[in-house]
C-alpha cells in the first residue's frame, strides 16, 4: 500500500492541466487513430498530470474527487484527441469500480505500484463457474479499450445459480498473467485509436474478493450501499450512472472540438462563388450557433445528472427509480444532441470537411462510433423513461 498520499490539486487546477493539453492533442489526434493505438506519452502525461488519479481512493494514492472534477477533465482531452479521451474515461473510471470491490482486491491492484491501471470489456461474453474460494473463468471478449496500457482487466461473464433461478451477472478483475490480448482484432471506421482488442483468458481462477455483482449494483438504489474500507460517498454512486455518464462526456469533449475547428477554419475561409468571408455568412453562424448549444445543453445534462446523484449518495438517501431510469436516458441524449451537432457542422463544411486530412471529420467520425456505444441506446433508455414517466413499471437495469 503506498502511504505516501500525493499532494490534491484543485478542481480547477486538473481542468486547466487538461485545457492546456489539447493543442499538442489535437495536432497528434490523426496519428493516433492511424497507428490504432493511444500513444504511450499521451498515458504518461495522463498519469503525471493525476488523471488517473480523480477517482481513485486516498488509501492507495487517489484524489477521491467529486466525478463531475473526472467529467470536466474528459471534454477538455476529448476535444483534443477523441481516443486518448476514450482510452482516459475508460481506464480512469475503473480505478472507481475497484474501490466497490473488496479491499484486498484494491491491495493486490496496488499494493506494490499505485500507477498500476485496468481495461474492460463487461459484456458476458465468458464463462464462469463458481468453485471453492471463488470464480473458474474463461471465454474471449471483444473491445477492451486501451488494454494496450493497462495490466489487469474487468471481464463480464454470467454465473449459473441453479436450476430455475436467473444468472448472475459478474465482473472479474484479472491480473495480466492470467490472460492475453489478441492482436489485429480492431479495425474500425471510428475510435480506431482506442486499441480496443480483443482478450482471452484460456482457464483462471478469481478469488471472490476480486468479483462483483453487477445485478446487485444495478437493483441497488444508492442508500445502503455496503462501504467497508473506502467510506467516501463517492463509491455509493450507482454503477451504471457513474459509467453512463463516463461515455457522454467523452462524446460531449468530442462535439466541444468539433465546434471549436470548425470556428476555427471558417473563421479564414471564403465562399468559392462569392468570395464572402464565410463566418459572415448568417446560414453559417446559425449553423454554428445551434451545434454549439446542443454540444453545451450535453454537458448540462451530464453535470446536472452528476450534482443530482451525489446529492443523494451524500445524503445517504435512496435514488428513486423514477429519476434513475430518467437518469441514464438523459445521458444517452447527450450523445444524441451531439450527434446531430456534428451532422450540422460536416455539413457546414462541404466538400472540404470529409478530406481525410481535416479533423473536422475525425472528429465526426469518432463521435458517431461513440453514439453506438451500449450507454448510448436512446431507443431502449428513452422508452424506459417515457414509460415509468407514464406511470408503467421501470423495463430495463438502470444507473
Amino acid at each position: 500500500m503506498n502511504t505516501a498520499t500525493p499532494a490534491i490539486p484543485t478542481e480547477e487546477e486538473i481542468i486547466q492541466r487538461a485545457s492546456a493539453m489539447v493543442p499538442k492533442l489535437r495536432a497528434s489526434a490523426a496519428a493516433c487513430d492511424g497507428a490504432g493505438r493511444i500513444p504511450e506519452e499521451n498515458i504518461q502525461m495522463f498519469q503525471e498530470a493525476g488523471f488517473f488519479r480523480i477517482l481513485q481512493p486516498k488509501l492507495f494514492g487517489g484524489y477521491e474527487m467529486n466525478p463531475q472534477t473526472f467529467y470536466r477533465v474528459l471534454h477538455e482531452i476529448a476535444s483534443g484527441c477523441p481516443s486518448s479521451g476514450w482510452g482516459l474515461m475508460v481506464l480512469g473510471i475503473h480505478n472507481w469500480e475497484v474501490a466497490l470491490l473488496d479491499a484486498q482486491a484494491a491491495q493486490d491492484m496496488w499494493g506494490e505500484d499505485d500507477t498500476v491501471r485496468a481495461s474492460s470489456s463487461y459484456a458476458p461474453f465468458g464463462k464462469a463457474a463458481k468453485v471453492d474460494g471463488g470464480y473458474q473463468v474463461q471465454g474471449r471478449w471483444a473491445f477492451s479499450s486501451a488494454c494496450d496500457h493497462a495490466s489487469w482487466v474487468l471481464l463480464g461473464a454470467m454465473v449459473p445459480t441453479g436450476e430455475g433461478t436467473p444468472p448472475d451477472y459478474r465482473v472479474f478483475l484479472i491480473p495480466r498473467p492470467d490472460y492475453e490480448v489478441i492482436e489485429n482484432t480492431w479495425n474500425v471506421f471510428g475510435l480506431s485509436g482506442t486499441g480496443s482488442k480483443a482478450v482471452q483468458v484460456k482457464d483462471a481462477f478469481v478469488p471472490a474478493y476480486r468479483s462483483h455483482s453487477l445485478i446487485q449494483h444495478f437493483t441497488d438504489l444508492g442508500s445502503d450501499a455496503g462501504l467497508k474500507t473506502f467510506t467516501n460517498p463517492l463509491y455509493r454512486i450507482p454503477f451504471g450512472g457513474a459509467f453512463h455518464n463516463g461515455v457522454a462526456s467523452v462524446i460531449a469533449g468530442m462535439g466541444q472540438g468539433m465546434v471549436e475547428v470548425f470556428c476555427e477554419q471558417l473563421q479564414v475561409r471564403k465562399d468559392n462563388w462569392q468570395h464572402q468571408q464565410l463566418n459572415l455568412n448568417p446560414a453559417v453562424q446559425r449553423r454554428v450557433q445551434i451545434a454549439d448549444m446542443k454540444v453545451r445543453s450535453a454537458k448540462a445534462l451530464i453535470r446536472d445528472f452528476t450534482q443530482e446523484v451525489s446529492g443523494y449518495v451524500a445524503r445517504g438517501e435512496t435514488i428513486p427509480m423514477l429519476k434513475r431510469a430518467r437518469y441514464v436516458a438523459d445521458a444517452a441524449s447527450a450523445g444524441e444532441l451531439v450527434s446531430e451537432a456534428s451532422v450540422l457542422l460536416l455539413r457546414g463544411t462541404g466538400g472540404k470537411g470529409v478530406m481525410n486530412d481535416n479533423l473536422i471529420q475525425l472528429f465526426f467520425r469518432n463521435i458517431q462510433a461513440g453514439c453506438n456505444h451500449v450507454c448510448m441506446d436512446l431507443d431502449k433508455t428513452g422508452v424506459n423513461a417515457g414509460g415509468t414517466l407514464l406511470g408503467l413499471p421501470n423495463q430495463l437495469p438502470v444507473s
